[in-house]
């Protein structure tokens, strides 16, 4: 929560996170899950990549814009990678409930015979 607040305070929390930054503070979040967090890191350096203006004139700034393009590249490739194992799991664990559901339907029915 002391980070929460202290990214309020200096402006770290993105205008795609205040929903987030409503619900911890009123109590309702539920528990951000480890890949979660990563996405949302993602997201953030991402932006933050995207508000860096590079100057060319300064010694160094060459390599410096051309490392940030390539870091920024791979969170896109990171941020791909995660949003397909969590679709998957979402799956995986969508056939499951359903398979649970008609399990019972068919113990219903079977004790209903």
């Amino acid at each position: 929560m002391s980070r929460l607040r202290a990214d309020l305070v200096s402006g770290a929390a993105e205008q795609h996170d205040r929903p987030a930054v409503v619900a911890a503070m009123s109590g309702l979040a539920r528990r951000e899950t480890a890949r979660e967090r990563t996405l949302r890191e993602l997201h953030q350096l991402i932006a933050a990549l995207d508000r860096r203006l590079p100057r060319i004139e300064r010694a160094g700034e060459v390599a410096i814009a051309s490392a940030s393009a390539e870091l920024r590249a791979a969170a896109l490739r990171r941020i791909e990678e995660l949003e397909r194992e969590i679709a998957a799991e979402a799956s995986s664990t969508k056939s499951t409930r359903t398979a649970e559901g008609s399990a019972a339907v068919r113990s219903k029915s079977a004790r209903n015979c």
